[in-house]
């Protein structure tokens, strides 16, 4: 198992039990089908040291939900009591005094009256990307390290080749990306169509990024 940190989710147990919990709600499964569910995915980490982790993230999710169960809570408390899972961070070099700490904030807001049951709707599938093939369109670089690179609030332009069929039915986009940036969309789109049907630029093997 990989852990990378100190926080209640910062390792793949963790994040996985919340990650399929909250699928599983906006499949619109019932809370007991969910949690009689990830008892039976995740089986495997019953009876392991990783197992407090299990019942940490599924009742902080279920708290914040406002769906904690009473036996979810209390086996989630008991192994606080126990400081569950302080045995993975034996050779880390504060020896575990982040997750004491965050087994801390756990407890008391688990011992706290949690939020109203909030409604989990399921959302909107999004299978294919709206560009057509053809479409041309523009990146603003915004990010800090596009400012450490000299490129903050540069535009670079990138054309839609073709639909290419992923794993579960996805359509993702094939696009040609422009080998130039540009100060102005204006001066970018007057460049841009100028050289578009240069045959040394269109026949060139495009850089392929799949969206």
């Amino acid at each position: 198992m990989g852990i990378w940190g100190a926080g209640l989710y910062a390792n793949d147990c963790g994040g996985d039990v919340r990650d399929s919990y909250v699928k599983l709600l906006q499949e619109q499964w019932s809370n007991e089908e969910a949690y009689e569910k990830i008892m039976e995915t995740f089986q495997e980490y019953i009876g392991d040291e990783e197992e407090p982790l299990l019942w940490y993230a599924l009742a902080d999710t279920q708290w914040r939900l406002g769906r904690l169960m009473p036996e979810v809570k209390e086996k989630a408390l008991g192994w606080i009591e126990k400081s569950g899972g302080l045995s993975l961070w034996e050779e880390s070099k504060n020896r575990g005094k982040g997750w004491k700490k965050t087994l801390e904030k756990l407890k008391t807001r688990l011992e706290t009256p949690m939020p109203p049951e909030k409604k989990i709707r399921k959302p909107e599938e999004f299978i294919r990307n709206p560009w057509n093939i053809g479409d041309i369109y523009a990146y603003q670089f915004h990010s800090e390290k596009s400012e450490q690179m000299g490129l903050l609030g540069k535009y670079i332009p990138f054309q839609k080749l073709g639909d290419v069929e992923w794993c579960d039915g996805w359509i993702l986009s094939r696009i040609q990306i422009y080998d130039r940036v540009f100060d102005q969309v204006i001066w970018m789109a007057c460049e841009f169509f100028l050289l578009i049907d240069r045959i040394d630029f269109c026949r060139r093997e495009p850089m392929t990024i799949f969206l």
